[in-house]
């Protein structure tokens, strides 16, 4: 029995990977490419692609997707982050 073709996974929940990169670390490389193309900066938006995927992958490594979440939530405007279940930031009250 060939074992090489199955692959099991570290845990249940790893991403999906290509070339050695996730799904979103791949979106942010590829936007960086394509906005160099579209504005004739190739260079500048493929290093800023670069860095913006350095920086995701260390984020992801040190924290989680729900920091970039609270991130997101804490210090980006609300019509941005705009959901139905959380209230705005700017009314939260801590306890305790």
């Amino acid at each position: 029995m060939d074992n090489s073709k199955y692959h099991i996974p570290a845990c249940l929940d790893e991403p999906v990977k290509f070339m050695g990169l996730s799904v979103s670390e791949l979106g942010f490389l590829f936007a960086g490419f394509i906005l160099g193309l579209l504005f004739d900066q190739f260079v500048l938006f493929c290093f800023i692609g670069c860095m913006a995927t350095i920086f995701l992958r260390y984020w992801g490594e040190n924290g989680s997707d729900v920091s970039i979440q609270s991130l997101m939530y804490w210090h980006l405007p609300s019509w941005i982050t705009s959901s139905e279940s959380l209230p705005r930031s700017s009314l939260r009250k801590y306890l305790g």
